[in-house]
């Protein structure tokens, strides 16, 4: 069974990064226990900006980068959006510089109800750090 026909769930959800895992320099089971930690990570980073305001950009995004050199781009951005759904709003404009968000429907994510990429607002505060710090013009 492919990945894009899967509903990407909690109890899938290891299976999913595991079809989508593209690190073919793995030493051992940890790295790849490694990379599924950094979601994790990125959801505390933004919790954390949430409650307090102060986000370090480039940490967060050089995270984001990491993610998608060891799993498949349309996989990781679904990932993404399932364990960081809560952060769409901050998600998506680092996605953007990124070129990853999506403009289509996206669908199959297990708690997010089919949304277009373009329904879900960015943050500015986000938007404009992204902007100061890599000096882009970018539509966000």
């Amino acid at each position: 069974m492919k990945n894009d026909e899967i509903k990407l769930s909690a109890s899938n959800f290891l299976f999913y990064a595991l079809n989508s895992y593209t690190n073919t320099n793995i030493v051992d089971i940890e790295e790849f226990n490694d990379d599924i930690k950094r979601f994790k990570y990125l959801r505390k980073l933004l919790n954390k900006y949430r409650k307090s305001g102060d986000i370090q950009i480039h940490l967060v995004i050089n995270h984001f980068i990491v993610s998608f050199n060891v799993f498949t781009p349309k996989e990781c951005t679904k990932m993404m959006m399932f364990k960081l759904a809560d952060h769409l709003d901050i998600v998506k404009p680092i996605l953007v510089f990124l070129n990853r968000w999506p403009n289509s429907t996206v669908d199959g994510i297990d708690g997010l109800k089919p949304f277009k990429g373009s329904d879900i607002k960015s943050d500015e505060k986000i938007v404009t750090l992204i902007k100061e710090r890599y000096k882009t013009n970018e539509k966000f």
